[in-house]
Formats: structure tokens, C-alpha cells, sequence
């Protein structure tokens, strides 16, 4: 019944595409898929030719070009169509500047790699503060968070 019916690997080929992108689109539909008995192996899955060749067809260089709206001018003083208006405003916000970066956030907690870069102590220095409560920390996982006013005080 499906021995005309391509198989993953020949739908791949055919389309361009790769095994998983041909299941997923059979998964979402959009590709009819069947299994083909085969004697003495598990069936194979096989998809439809006609929904083969429609996403081939939509792959294809050229697929999704606009059609032309006024045919081609073969008589002189033949009339062309006038253009559709053009929408200034929109056209120049394309070439508008760039909004100016904003400023870094200043975070409030730091990593201790982060608390060394910033205050210019070493990360044992800031660990053993730590250890001896000289300086304020939360734990956060497998790793310590200091507050930047502590160590603007520290």
C-alpha cells in the first residue's frame, strides 16, 4: 500500500532537509507518515510523496518572491500602474540613530572573584574576612555573596 512512499532518508534528500527536521514535521502534522510492513523487520516509516513535494516546492530558490503587480510593458504608450505611495516616515526611521547605550547596572551583591576585581584584594584576603565575620556574606549556593556597601566598608 505505501510502496511508493519515501522514507526518512529519501524525504531528507529530496527536501534538503535533515532525518530530525522531516519528524518533526510529521510530529506537528504537517507531513502524513504511515509504517510499510516489512517481512521479518520492524515496519518502516515511511512518508507521502504529495506532502514531499509541497515543502519541496516551498524550498525552493525563489519560493517566496513577490509576484509582479503590473505586467510587463510590451506596446509603447501602454499604461503602467501607478506606484503604491510611499510612507516617508517610516522609510526615515530606519536610518534614525541608535538610542545611546545604557549605563552598567552597578550590582548590589558580588561574587568573591567579583568583590577581588572590584576592591583589589586578593580572593583569600576576602575569604578569611568572611571566615572571621570581619566581613558580611550569604551563601548562595556553592558559592558566597558579599554586599558592595560591606566591602566599601571593609
Amino acid at each position: 500500500m505505501y510502496e511508493h512512499w519515501h522514507d526518512k532518508h529519501q524525504a531528507s534528500t529530496l527536501t534538503g532537509m535533515s532525518v530530525k527536521t522531516i519528524e518533526r514535521l510529521a510530529a506537528k502534522g504537517e507531513i502524513q507518515q504511515a509504517e510499510r510492513p516489512r517481512p521479518g523487520l520492524r515496519p518502516a516509516t515511511v512518508y507521502n510523496p504529495d506532502d514531499i513535494g509541497r515543502i519541496k516546492a516551498e524550498r525552493e530558490p525563489g519560493a517566496f518572491l513577490m509576484p509582479q503587480t503590473a505586467p510587463p510593458v510590451s506596446q509603447p504608450g501602454a499604461m503602467v500602474p501607478a506606484a503604491a505611495p510611499v510612507n516617508w516616515g517610516t522609510w526615515l526611521e530606519c536610518f534614525a540613530p541608535a538610542p545611546p547605550p545604557q549605563p552598567p547596572t552597578i550590582r548590589r551583591f558580588l561574587t568573591i572573584a567579583e568583590a577581588a576585581e572590584a576592591s583589589g584584594l586578593s580572593m583569600n584576603f576576602l575569604r578569611h574576612a568572611i571566615k572571621t565575620a570581619s566581613l558580611p556574606a550569604v551563601r548562595d549556593g556553592r558559592t558566597w555573596k558579599v554586599r558592595r556597601d560591606d566591602l566599601d566598608k571593609l
